[in-house]
């Protein structure tokens, strides 16, 4: 995005902000850095620690009004807020652009279970290591249990989702908070039923169809991006999903490249303009730490929880499972870490804003930012029988 706004807007400096975490595991900022100075962009990045997470974790899903999975909303939050205290009301976005040119690792994942059966198995294992480079899990040292995980996965589990099959898992996982018992995928189903040409779509193009409909707009453009921009007066503007750029890439996604290369099309038409190390620079997904900030700097908190019958006031929660995972991720976090998985910290960061949504929105607690007067107690006034 910045490189593209640098080349058109040349006749005064661009004004750049990013986020910079202290946890050096989930920064970034030595790239952003490198394509700032190389544009000679005014940048402006704004650092993030553990305790930023705890301490505005309850104003983000406040304004969020929905459950949260990752605390990746609190930086953004964050990042809103001094943005606008520099004057500026709208901003540029890169968001669209990983799910227009096939740019998450998802795709790359889809398009190798697709093609488990008939690739070799040294093959495999090389694009096994490519997939979440990122992640420890993902090391030749692992590729073992990695090829038993895959080979479960390699036909269709849930009609219709083969791409998702692998994230959603994480979702049953989480849905076992809940005191009420639904089938989670019932509803994706459904509506992937109904589209009329949903299943003559390659497993690619089914994973591309997911996850515009579910993580881009339910998530990332909401909850991620315009509900923590308009909590400040920001407003959000996504070039990438303009619909000339989404013909476009739809039209060569795939066609120049066999599809394990992400964002291949972008890649190519900056070569030479961008330094090698983005163009070649591996997929890496923004990130925010996840369950360690609430251990390290809200453990009293934690330990209540567990301890008193708060999570039994709670109408939707199962106060057993829940005081269990709370236990499991404290345990493993002041272990050192390393055993919490993706699926832990996931349900554990949905828990914490059950929670919050349960204070602003069920006990109306929090008087600062809500107005005691109840929305089903409002006024209404009907005009031409219309409300």
């Amino acid at each position: 995005m910045t490189s593209i706004a640098a080349r058109i807007i040349k006749q005064k400096p661009l004004r750049t902000f990013s986020v910079e975490f202290e946890d050096k595991n989930l920064d970034e900022s030595s790239d952003q850095q490198l394509v700032s100075a190389l544009f000679s962009t005014k940048h402006e990045r704004l650092i993030i620690n553990h305790k930023d997470i705890v301490d505005n974790f309850s104003a983000t899903v406040f304004h969020a009004e929905m459950p949260l999975f990752r605390t990746a909303p609190v930086p953004m939050y964050m990042l809103s807020k001094h943005v606008r205290s520099t004057g500026i009301k709208a901003i540029l976005s890169g968001e669209g652009a990983d799910e227009v040119f096939l740019g998450y690792n998802i795709f790359k994942e889809t398009l190798l279970r697709s093609q488990w059966d008939t690739t070799d198995h040294d093959e495999k294992k090389r694009l096994l290591a490519k997939l979440y480079p990122y992640m420890k899990s993902f090391s030749e040292d692992n590729d073992s249990n990695l090829m038993g995980f895959y080979n479960a996965y390699a036909k269709e589990k849930i009609p219709g989702l083969f791409s998702h099959e692998i994230r959603f898992q994480n979702g049953r996982f989480a849905s076992r908070l809940l005191k009420t018992k639904n089938d989670p995928f019932a509803g994706i189903q459904a509506w992937v039923a109904k589209d009329p040409v949903y299943s003559a779509l390659s497993p690619t193009q089914k994973a591309q169809w997911l996850e515009f409909n579910t993580l881009l707009s339910g998530y990332l453009l909401s909850s991620q991006g315009e509900r923590m921009g308009l909590a400040h007066g920001i407003e959000n503007r996504c070039p990438f999903l303009d619909i000339n750029v989404q013909k476009l890439a739809s039209s060569i996604n795939l066609r120049f490249d066999d599809g394990f290369t992400e964002k291949y099309m972008l890649r190519m038409a900056y070569d030479g303009i961008l330094p090698d190390r983005i163009i070649h620079k591996a997929k890496t997904p923004y990130r925010a730490p996840d369950s360690g900030p609430f251990v390290e700097h809200a453990l009293d908190y934690l330990n209540h929880l567990c301890e008193s019958n708060a999570l039994d006031a709670i109408e939707l929660i199962n106060p057993v499972f829940a005081k269990a995972l709370i236990k499991k991720v404290v345990e493993r976090t002041l272990a050192g870490g390393e055993d919490i998985t993706v699926r832990d910290n996931q349900a554990f960061v949905y828990l914490m804003s059950l929670i919050e949504l349960d204070k602003w929105f069920v006990k109306r607690q929090g008087a600062a930012y809500i107005n005691p007067c109840r929305v089903d107690k409002l006024l209404v006034q009907a005009v031409d029988a219309r409300h």
